[in-house]
């Protein structure tokens, strides 16, 4: 289970084994193995790993689902879009706008947010 998803998660930000290792600061061969063998690293390295892609241990290790890991994400992203709109006192039609080029820069990721009357995502 973790080296499917230390693989996936790899995967995903088109990384080769040697970039993982020289961004986590371990040998090529250490990730092969944590990739290709059922092998759980010390607890210091799985939470490295975890910083790196941001994602929880629970979700590492079994314990959260992809729903809830998702939902986080999303939950994350929602607050980063509040948090510029309010700060620089965007308007409704300004946010509608950073929201509408979120959704097609990265499709199914912002999938069923829309701004709201009070200026807020939902």
């Amino acid at each position: 289970m973790f080296n499917e998803k230390l693989k996936n998660l790899r995967r995903n930000k088109n990384m080769t084994q040697q970039d993982l290792a020289e961004a986590l600061g371990i040998d090529r061969t250490t990730v092969t193995k944590y990739e290709s063998k059922n092998v759980t690293p010390p607890i210091a390295s799985v939470r490295k790993i975890c910083e790196f892609f941001g994602v929880s241990m629970d979700f590492m290790l079994g314990t959260e689902s992809t729903d809830e890991l998702a939902k986080r994400i999303l939950d994350k992203r929602v607050l980063i879009l509040q948090r510029a709109a309010s700060e620089n006192n965007l308007t409704q039609n300004e946010l509608q706008d950073i929201l509408n080029y979120a959704m097609y820069r990265f499709p199914g990721k912002f999938k069923g947010l829309e701004v709201n009357e009070n200026n807020t995502l939902q």
